[in-house]
C-alpha cells in the first residue's frame, strides 16, 4: 500500500540510483497521479452510528445536573484508546477504477489514556503496554508518561482503580477536587473510594472511526520512517 510520502520518496531514491538532479514536490507529485490516472481509495473502513438521539438526551437532562457547582478547571474527562502502531495505512494510491485487495490489519498496539479539564489547563496522557520493561528502553530511561503494564495492554478495573487512587492522592495533597466523566464501560469500575474524585458516568456510544479517535488511532507514520516501509515493500512485505 502506497500514500504520497512513500511515492516522492522513492521517486528520490530512483534519481539518486540514476544519478538525476531531481527533488520531488507536490507539483510533480499532482502531476504525476493526473498523468497515471492514480486516485486514492479506501482499502477497508468501519460502519457504524453515533447514538445521536442517547447524545442529546443527556446532554439535555444529565450533564448539567452533573456539573452543577463546578468550576471548568475542575471537570475532568478521562477516557482511553488504543494506539495501533504498526497499524496499515487505511487506503492506497492506486489506478482509478482498480480495487486494491485488502491486507489483514494488525492488532498489536498499546492503549494510551488521555485525561483533560474542561479549560484545557490540566491535560495528561497514560501508557498502558504489554510488557512491565520494554526492550526498546532497555538502555535508556522509560519516558516520563506514566506508564503501567499488563498482559495484553487493556485497561482492567484494578489498573483503573489503580491510576485514579493515584491520582486522587496527588489532588488530596493539594486540597482539590474534580468532577471526572467517563463512559460506564465495565473495565471502569472502581474498587475503592475516592474522596477528592466524584466520578459521573455516561452511556454514549461512538465508532472508533469518529474524528475524536481517528488521529490517536492512525498509524504512526513519521517521515523518519519512510526508507524503511519502501525497503518492507521491495521486500514483498507490505
Amino acid at each position: 500500500m502506497f500514500n504520497s510520502p512513500l511515492v516522492m520518496e522513492k521517486a528520490k531514491q530512483l534519481a539518486e540510483y540514476m544519478e538525476i538532479n531531481f527533488e520531488p514536490n507536490n507539483s510533480w507529485l499532482q502531476q504525476w497521479k493526473e498523468s497515471k490516472n492514480i486516485v486514492f481509495q479506501l482499502i477497508h473502513g468501519e460502519k457504524a452510528a453515533v447514538d445521536a438521539a442517547g447524545a442529546e438526551r443527556w446532554l439535555q437532562e444529565e450533564l448539567s445536573k452533573a456539573v452543577d457547582g463546578y468550576e471548568a478547571r475542575n471537570i475532568h474527562d478521562f477516557d482511553e484508546s488504543g494506539l495501533f502502531n504498526k497499524s496499515l495505512l487505511k487506503g492506497t494510491l492506486a489506478v482509478c477504477g482498480d480495487l486494491p485487495i485488502a491486507r489483514k490489519q494488525q492488532k498489536e498496539c498499546i492503549m494510551a489514556l488521555f485525561l483533560c479539564n474542561q479549560d484545557g489547563s490540566d491535560k495528561q496522557v497514560f501508557d498502558v503496554g504489554k510488557s512491565a520493561k520494554p526492550h526498546c528502553f532497555s538502555t535508556i530511561p522509560l519516558p516520563s508518561l506514566p506508564y503501567y503494564s499488563n498482559t495484553k495492554a487493556w485497561m482492567l478495573s484494578s489498573l483503573w482503580t489503580q491510576i485514579l487512587a493515584e491520582y486522587n492522592r496527588k489532588l488530596r495533597v493539594q486540597n482539590h477536587k474534580i468532577l471526572l466523566f467517563t463512559n460506564n464501560a465495565t473495565c471502569h469500575k472502581l474498587e475503592v473510594k475516592l474522596m477528592n474524585i466524584k466520578t459521573s458516568s455516561y452511556n454514549i456510544s461512538y465508532p472508533a472511526s469518529e474524528p475524536s479517535n481517528h488521529q490517536i488511532r492512525q498509524p504512526l507514520l513519521s517521515p523518519a520512517a519512510t526508507p524503511n516501509q519502501l525497503i518492507a515493500i521491495d521486500n514483498g512485505q507490505s
